[in-house]
């Protein structure tokens, strides 16, 4: 089997089709212009559901150790989250 690559990704687009779902990992060019592409993951909506389970849990568990992770609501308005949704779906129930 070969070694998966170890890349880092600075953004991500997010979207589906009839038959599942498909995550990009971008990197920023140096200079502007349009992200590279630098992993394209497609699964099924089953497996994009338990991801997000599995992040969250994962982001919970940092938090506990380091505490918070501040998002500049500035930032979440440039990529079109509101900041109040932003807040309700970070509040632990």
């Amino acid at each position: 089997m070969s070694e998966a690559a170890d890349v880092y990704s600075d953004g991500t687009i997010i979207g589906h089709n009839p038959f599942g779902a498909i995550i990009r990992f971008t990197k920023s060019p140096l200079e502007p212009g349009k992200p590279e592409d630098v992993a394209i993951i497609r699964m099924s909506f089953e497996h994009l559901k338990v991801l997000s389970y599995s992040l969250r849990q994962q982001v919970r568990k940092i938090e506990a150790e380091i505490g918070p992770i501040v998002i500049n609501p500035a930032f979440l308005n440039q990529i079109g989250i509101p900041p109040e949704d932003f807040r309700a779906w970070t509040i632990d129930k």
